[in-house]
């Protein structure tokens, strides 16, 4: 017997007949596929987790050298690991929202912030390009942050998420 889409049998129901591959509705198929796409999918959200709060701390570990190199005093010293934390903290909630809206694609994209924040910082030659730095750091780092959890969402579905 037939009935819409399904087929019974004496036993119960069939599946659908399969026409390619079967992707989650709203979902494009590059983000819904098995395999080797949600293996990356995991591996650059965990990365990402792992690194902002990392970056965050570890600049405590030198901010010492960093007083000594750019003669710095406290005060200006506890503005380098503040920029970063404010410029993050007051923009998480924003990029979460846009990824959101925009299934964390367009936001995404934005991640090279947090890499021309970085080299900035590395080659800074003084102490106020290091806080200007450190502050565009922490504005790629809330856009990664924000749309970690969203691109794993979507990679891994409503049945996989668990083993994520």
């Amino acid at each position: 017997v037939r009935t819409g889409r399904l087929s019974t049998t004496a036993g119960g129901f069939k599946k659908p007949p399969s026409r390619g591959r079967i992707t989650e509705p709203g979902m494009p198929a590059s983000l819904n596929d098995d395999g080797r796409n949600r293996l990356v999918t995991l591996l650059i959200t965990a990365l990402s987790s792992f690194l902002i709060p990392f970056m965050s701390s570890s600049t405590i570990i030198a901010l010492p050298a960093m007083g000594r190199e750019f003669e710095m005093n406290v005060i200006t010293l506890t503005w380098v690991t503040t920029s970063y934390i404010l410029a993050s903290a007051s923009l998480l909630v924003p990029f979460g929202r846009l990824s959101d809206n925009a299934d964390g694609k367009g936001i995404s994209r934005v991640n090279i912030v947090f890499l021309i924040g970085s080299v900035l910082a590395a080659a800074t030659p003084s102490g106020g390009i290091l806080l200007v730095s450190r502050a565009i750091q922490g504005i790629g780092g809330a856009a990664i942050f924000s749309t970690s959890l969203a691109l794993l969402t979507a990679g891994f579905a409503s049945r996989g998420l668990g083993k994520a």
